[in-house]
C-alpha cells in the first residue's frame, strides 16, 4: 500500500486560480464590515490610544473583522480569542499577509489538478467569500470528487454549522452524538 497522500479535503477560502477570484475574497467581506467602526478604530490607533497594548489592538480589530466572516454574524461570539497569540497581533499579521497575498500573483493550479489522482472533497460554505464557481474549479472534470455545500455557513463552518459541516465531510450521512461530544455540536463518527 502506498504511503503517499490518499485523499484531499479542502475547506478553504481560495479558489485554485487567484484571478479572477481574489477580488471577490475581500470585496464580499468589506461589504459586510461596519466601515464606520473601522474608521473609528483607525482614528484611535492613529491617536496612539492602543499603543503599547497589541493584544487590545488585536481584539478591537477582531471585534470588527470577525462578524463579517460568519454567515450569521450573531455567531461571531463563537470565534476563539486569537489575540492571545502574538503572531495574530496587527503588527505581525499585517506584514505577513502584506507579503503573502501579493506573492500569489498569477497563481493557477488548474493545469496541475488533473495530476493529483486522490479523491477530493471540497466543502463550500454558502456565505463564504469565495464564489461557488471558484470552489467548483477544484473538482470539475476530476474523478472521484465532491463539492458539498454547508448551508448558511461563512468562513468557519465548524463553529457556525458543526453538524452540517461534519455531515458533508462524512458523505452526507447523519452523525451520531457521543456522550463526550453531546451538546457541543461535535461528532466524529457517522450514525
Amino acid at each position: 500500500m502506498s504511503r503517499g497522500v490518499r485523499a484531499a479535503v479542502g475547506a478553504d477560502s481560495v479558489a485554485p486560480r487567484w484571478t479572477p477570484y481574489s477580488d471577490s475574497l475581500m470585496s464580499s467581506r468589506r461589504a459586510r464590515t461596519d466601515s464606520s467602526a473601522w474608521v473609528r478604530l483607525q482614528a484611535r490607533v492613529k491617536a496612539g490610544e492602543l499603543a503599547g497594548n497589541e493584544a487590545a489592538h488585536c481584539r478591537e480589530v477582531t471585534r470588527i473583522a470577525t462578524p463579517p466572516t460568519f454567515g450569521d454574524t450573531g455567531l461571531a461570539r463563537l470565534a476563539p480569542d486569537v489575540c492571545r497569540w502574538r503572531n495574530e497581533w496587527p503588527s505581525r499579521i499585517g506584514p505577513y499577509f502584506g507579503a503573502q497575498l501579493p506573492s500569489l500573483g498569477d497563481l493557477d493550479w488548474g493545469p496541475e489538478l488533473g495530476k493529483v489522482p486522490v479523491p477530493r472533497l471540497v466543502i463550500h460554505r454558502e456565505l463564504e467569500n469565495t464564489l461557488r464557481v471558484g470552489d467548483r474549479e477544484w473538482v470539475v472534470g476530476q474523478a472521484n470528487t465532491r463539492l458539498p455545500v454547508v448551508p448558511g455557513a461563512g468562513h468557519r463552518p465548524q463553529l457556525e454549522r458543526p453538524d452540517e459541516s461534519c455531515a458533508r465531510s462524512a458523505g452526507g450521512r447523519p452523525l451520531a452524538r457521543t456522550p463526550r461530544t453531546a451538546g457541543r455540536g461535535i461528532s466524529h463518527r457517522p450514525a
